[in-house]
């Protein structure tokens, strides 16, 4: 399973997967189901799947808006204490992501530097 590893205010957070609740708020707050925030297949011209020629494995693409994952991580922050509850979703809390990094469960102690810088407006 994989994790976020969140540099935000210079200190670095693992992140797990969003709860049940974060995604009913996230329905809420984009009015998109929550399924929008899942991968699907990749088709060719022709419409058939394609495959990836090393693994055999289905090609599978997501197209996630970063304001989508900045609002996830908004509410795993607050879950988790880091930032308090009356810290709103605004452009002063995406403006102190800092970096994001997806790790595998278990590399949390271990996970290689640096991390990927968060883009940069502009």
């Amino acid at each position: 399973m994989q994790k976020t590893k969140l540099t935000f205010d210079g200190q670095e957070h693992v992140l797990d997967q969003p709860r049940f609740g974060d995604l009913v708020a996230f329905e809420r707050q984009f009015g998109l189901k929550a399924s929008a925030l899942e991968p699907k297949p990749v088709l060719d011209e022709h419409g058939q799947q394609v495959v990836d020629e090393e693994s055999g494995e289905p090609v599978m693409k997501a197209e996630v808006a970063l304001e989508w994952l900045a609002f996830l991580f908004w509410r795993a922050l607050r879950r988790q204490g880091v930032i308090t509850k009356d810290l709103p979703f605004d452009d002063d809390f995406v403006d102190r992501i800092e970096g994001v990094e997806m790790i595998d469960e278990g590399e949390e102690d271990n996970a290689a530097d640096p991390s990927v810088p968060a883009p940069q407006p502009g």
